[in-house]
């Protein structure tokens, strides 16, 4: 009933089979242990409402099956595979002691398909289906023998007290037995469906995580082989104004801006622009554009000599372009002091995040 389903040839793993013994050892412990409480109240009830026509054999051999209920039950020192096997074997002695004493008209066939039930949810499927058939045979052959005359019939009155008060008790035992072992059953299924959504939830948000690394780690890997190849490019160059011209050509084209341009300090000390590319020159005309140093971004990273984009400073930039969504304004250092600023511009809205930028920064 509970055995999972396995591909042919293929064993369990390790993790499989400790859930599930550790599943089939709770579900044990709460069904035995209220059985073995039942099974008292049944034990003497059952002694006192058929201590007239009980033998001793009987009552030695029920006496018998109850310690044997008590032990399984509360020794926990024995594995629980051992217990289980134990236990279903006691209901199923219950069941053929039953049948001897009180044939047909007794309780013997409850008992004996409770040990079945009790097979299948404990020992698997396969013990459960053997349980059946011995269950059934049991049954045939003790027909035959009381048939047959093999074994003496019992001289019982089918409407007695001790008849039906047993089979009641019994009765009550069984069902509280199945119910309870379902009941767990179901507990333990739902329990093991949340924690398997719950792992499936933590999948996806682990797969959902490695993605986004992955993405990053893409982009990061991307703007490296960019800055090494406009250095490359660079190195190639001679006069400072080639590399002014170019190096805006590049950073825009390999980074995808909407702008780059560079602004550099005058021998007035007025922060003017030297080089750009995808400028707005009607509206920023690149020989009269001066750069006020005190009032936005690029001012703040030449005065702190660092790197600042939109994403860590709540500065504003004043040469916003139409469409720029996010913009980072790096300082450009000269051999003793900050010799001007690149401002890169773009209609993303992050765009500079701090990995980016140090990568700008090279």
């Amino acid at each position: 009933m509970i055995s999972p389903s396995t591909t042919p040839g293929i064993p369990k793993s390790n993790h499989e089979e400790n859930v599930l013994e550790a599943w089939r050892a709770t579900v044990f412990a709460t069904v035995i242990r209220t059985v073995a409480i039942l099974g008292t109240i049944a034990y003497f009830v059952g002694i006192a409402l058929a201590y007239k026509n009980l033998t001793p054999v009987f009552f030695l051999s029920y006496t018998a099956a109850y310690a044997w209920v008590m032990v399984t039950a509360f020794f926990t020192r024995v594995p629980i595979k051992y217990r289980a096997y134990s236990f279903t074997l006691i209901v199923l002695s219950i069941g053929l002691l039953s049948s001897f004493e009180r044939a047909a008209i007794g309780d013997g066939r409850i008992w004996l398909i409770l040990s079945a039930v009790l097979a299948a949810i404990f020992l698997g499927r396969r013990a459960g289906l053997a349980f059946t058939i011995a269950i059934t045979l049991i049954w045939a052959i003790t027909g035959y023998l009381f048939i047959s005359a093999t074994i003496p019939l019992p001289e019982l009155e089918q409407f007695s007290i001790s008849i039906w008060g047993g089979t009641t008790v019994t009765l009550v035992i069984v069902t509280f037995t199945i119910i309870l072992s379902i009941g767990v059953l179901l507990v333990n299924l739902n329990k093991t469906i949340e924690e398997r959504s719950l792992l499936v939830g933590r999948a996806a948000e682990q797969s959902h995580l490695l993605e986004t690394q992955h993405d990053a780690l893409e982009r990061r890997s991307n703007a490296l082989e960019a800055s090494a190849k406009i250095s490359r490019k660079l190195a190639a160059l001679v006069t400072s104004q080639d590399i002014l011209n170019e190096i805006t050509h590049l950073i825009r084209e390999d980074f995808m801006l909407n702008s780059a341009a560079v602004f550099l300090f005058d021998a007035n000390r007025d922060l003017r622009l030297a080089s750009s590319n995808g400028w707005n020159e009607q509206a920023y005309p690149p020989d009269s554009f001066v750069l006020p140093i005190n009032e936005d971004i690029v001012g703040l990273a030449i005065i702190e000599a660092q790197a600042y984009s939109n994403i860590d400073s709540d500065r504003g930039l004043k040469a916003a372009l139409l469409g720029t969504n996010s913009y980072a304004a790096i300082p450009l250092r000269g051999r003793s002091d900050v010799m001007g600023a690149l401002l890169l511009q773009s209609e993303h809205s992050k765009a500079f995040g701090a990995g980016r930028v140090s990568i700008l920064q090279i």
